[in-house]
């Protein structure tokens, strides 16, 4: 009887082992998967905001301009942008927060690819 007993604990410890083992195994495919999933949405996410930052929302002034040809103020510079004059504390925002997603995405960026040379021994 008592062997029956041990018997069935050996192999319901092998059996554990090997679930260990296997959810460890699938622990690194996971974490690699991860790690790539947020590499892709991390870049997504600095291109839009690098892209808002170069080319806004409204446009930029095509050509120096005086308060007759539409600027609301004196003069309107050529490249800056349109939004910057109509509507200042908008565009206030929203380069506010387009630096801050750029900055953090570069961030999480820098962090996932330094990642691996901290795990090596």
């Amino acid at each position: 009887m008592e062997t029956g007993g041990t018997t069935t604990y050996t192999r319901t410890s092998e059996a554990h082992a090997l679930m260990v083992e296997d959810w460890f195994s699938l622990r690194g495919d996971l974490l690699d998967k991860t790690r790539g999933s947020l590499m892709v949405v991390a870049t997504v996410i600095a291109t839009m905001s690098f892209q808002v930052a170069v080319n806004p929302p409204g446009g930029t002034w095509s050509t120096t301009t005086v308060q007759e040809d539409g600027c609301p103020v004196d003069s309107c510079k050529v490249g800056s942008s349109i939004i910057a004059y109509t509507n200042r504390n908008m565009y206030v925002a929203l380069i506010i927060s387009s630096t801050a997603s750029f900055s953090s995405s570069l961030g999480v960026i820098l962090l996932l690819v330094m990642r691996p040379k901290y795990n090596k021994s």
